[in-house]
């Protein structure tokens, strides 16, 4: 059983980075999920959804906040366990444009807990650790410390969760039978590198340019921990998980390595 031991006692809202309706602060630690096109609807008519994620994206300068769909996934009944979806972005969006992701149960039975997990991922082992790009005021971080401090890691979780903290509170929930839907927003790595004092690139919300096995600049082989989104039952049981990969688009055909470098 997976139980609500992950911190379901600490129901968070925040105004600034994320939007939830009934929400809280938690942590845990294939085949293909149904993909859906905009525009497009859905390949299957006799599988009921469980819940979908749509994936949009906004221009940081857009004051309408005007959503352009970029991809949506599907959870269906007969959908098996640890779904992957995979979205694709124009690399100029994924660099200026704000990130909202949006959930929407539609079987509150077999979804009585809805979790959403986001990306993250480890960017030094280093005792004086400055990232790239970093301005002639950061302070180094002692990412070899214990505890790990939260500076030293980067990724869309580390703006999406409140009080995110590598371990302790990495994701957030809401219960379906209260609201049935959720959205999720953070802003773009142009506009977060002003905050953060350091450069952002697409990495910071694309999980398939940081390699899993290989370390590299600013990256710590093996830290990353993906997209994901968890149905639980009224026993608090696991029954439905998909792992989103965000990417940028192939089809900017300019001969990038996306796998192991970073354009921006």
């Amino acid at each position: 059983m997976r139980s609500l031991r992950r911190a379901l006692n600490s129901l968070v809202v925040s105004a600034v980075v994320i939007t939830i309706a009934a929400c809280g602060n938690l942590d845990t630690p294939g085949t293909k999920a149904a993909i859906e096109i905009p525009g497009v609807t859905s390949t299957s008519t006799t599988n009921p959804k469980i819940f979908k994620i749509s994936v949009g994206s906004i221009w940081e300068s857009d004051t309408t906040n005007t959503v352009t769909p970029q991809g949506s996934c599907s959870v269906e009944e007969s959908t098996p366990l640890d779904e992957e979806c995979t979205v694709t972005i124009p690399e100029a969006q994924l660099f200026y444009a704000k990130l909202r992701i949006k959930a929407e149960v539609s079987n509150e039975n077999k979804c009585s807990i809805f979790s959403f997990f986001p990306y993250y991922f480890k960017m030094s082992n280093s005792a004086d650790f400055k990232p790239a790009g970093a301005y002639s005021n950061f302070s180094a971080l002692d990412c070899s410390a214990n505890p790990i401090p939260d500076g030293c890691f980067s990724g869309a979780a580390t703006k999406l969760v409140p009080s995110f903290k590598h371990g302790q509170n990495t994701g957030v929930y809401f219960l379906p039978g209260t609201n049935p839907l959720s959205e999720w927003t953070v802003d773009s790595p142009n506009t977060l590198r002003g905050q953060l004092n350091y450069d952002m690139g697409l990495r910071w919300f694309a999980n398939n340019l940081a390699d899993t096995s290989v370390g590299q600049q600013d990256y710590i082989a093996n830290s990353m921990v993906q997209y994901r989104f968890i149905c639980e039952d009224i026993y608090n049981d696991e029954q439905y998980r998909l792992n989103l990969k965000i990417a940028p688009d192939p089809s900017a055909g300019d001969g990038s390595d996306y796998q192991h470098s970073i354009r921006w």
